[in-house]
């Protein structure tokens, strides 16, 4: 024992003959004692608790099992650390995925009908000249002395400038469509949106990586490098464009800690952001993600409530890079403390809505 003792191996409570056994606790011989120890040594015993995820094992340097408790912690944190991490690029990586998706809806309803009229009107004064130059052909001098006396010309130059005209206009719109690439360019932006579409879902599935999503993502971006970014000037966007609403849940709606919410929003561009906060005496905690915001403008968000009491006001924010920056921020610091204090209004942020609420028992 005296061996064990010099050795730093000795811990009272694993080798105490009178320690009192856990009735889900084994001894197991010691295979950590060097090869000179004595036979007597060797059934040295050690405790492995089945009741506790730990397993304590005698080794050459004896430590506390607080030092595996902090040891826990610090892996326990950089794991979730780690997670929110992943968490925040999937979000980022899905925003953009959807600012593209909106773009492109945006390019392909105002190009497709400018495309479909280009089309009806070429091919509708394309058969008006044709008509207006065979009409005498057909007709004869039947058709000509319908607009002049016989035997003028005035039936002629009114034939020949009106065809003239008709083929100029057809020529015009044949041209443009042509010069701009339309049918092209709708082509792979609706292609393009498939693609995107089918990256969000399994996204959204947990069926890939985000370094893979990532990588698609920008694979797809020179097939559409003729959709110009809502912002080419690279102006902030303003939140004085922005409009919206909170519809559900009424004001002084009876609500529980978990309760939905929806609304609408109009001119929410590139960059701005939805937020839902609970507001009192102007301050506002807001809840843990932005609001996602679908094609129509409408938006849907479960919201968890834990530490308001009685009467409480749900506000809808649009916030700018700058609001997004601040809020992202108290959201981390949050985390961290384990405490969210409230937080004043700041600048890149409006509210648009605000309802008054009660809280249920």
């Amino acid at each position: 024992m005296a061996r064990h003792v010099a050795r730093g191996m000795y811990h009272p409570a694993l080798f105490a003959p009178t320690s009192p056994r856990h009735p889900h606790c084994e001894v197991l011989p010691n295979r950590s004692v060097p090869p000179k120890a004595s036979t007597a040594s060797l059934i040295t015993s050690r405790r492995v608790c089945a009741a506790t995820p730990r397993t304590l094992a005698c080794s050459s340097l004896a430590w506390h099992p607080r030092s595996v408790q902090d040891a826990g912690c610090r892996v326990k944190k950089q794991i979730l650390s780690s997670l929110k991490t992943e968490q925040e690029t999937l979000e980022a990586l899905l925003q953009k995925i959807r600012e593209k998706r909106r773009l492109i809806a945006a390019f392909v309803s105002r190009l497709e009908p400018t495309g479909a009229r280009l089309t009806n009107l070429s091919i509708v004064c394309g058969a008006v000249a044709t008509a207006l130059t065979a009409g005498p052909a057909i007709g004869g001098k039947t058709f000509t002395n319908v607009l002049g006396p016989a035997g003028s010309n005035a039936s002629w130059r009114i034939l020949c400038g009106a065809a003239s005209v008709f083929s100029l206009i057809a020529a015009i719109a044949t041209s443009l469509y042509k010069s701009h690439d339309i049918a092209t360019r709708i082509s792979k932006a609706q292609a393009c949106d498939a693609k995107l579409d089918g990256l969000q879902t399994r996204l959204e599935l947990g069926q890939m990586p985000n370094k893979e999503a990532a990588k698609k993502y920008e694979e797809c971006l020179p097939e559409i490098a003729f959709i110009a970014s809502a912002n080419p000037l690279g102006r902030r966007p303003s939140l004085e464009a922005v409009s919206g609403g909170i519809s559900e849940p009424k004001p002084d709606q009876l609500v529980g800690r978990k309760f939905s919410c929806s609304g609408w929003v109009k001119g929410l561009g590139p960059g701005l952001n939805l937020w839902l906060a609970v507001e009192l005496n102007g301050r506002i905690w807001p809840k843990e993600s932005p609001i996602y915001v679908e094609d129509d403008g409408s938006w849907e968000k479960n919201v968890f409530e834990q530490g308001a009491s009685g009467d409480f006001s749900l506000s809808l924010f649009a916030a700018d890079t700058r609001g997004n920056k601040h809020v992202r921020a108290w959201l981390d610091a949050g985390d961290k403390l384990g405490t969210y204090p409230e937080l004043r209004r700041t600048p890149g942020m409006i509210r648009l809505d605000n309802v008054n609420v009660r809280l249920s028992a």
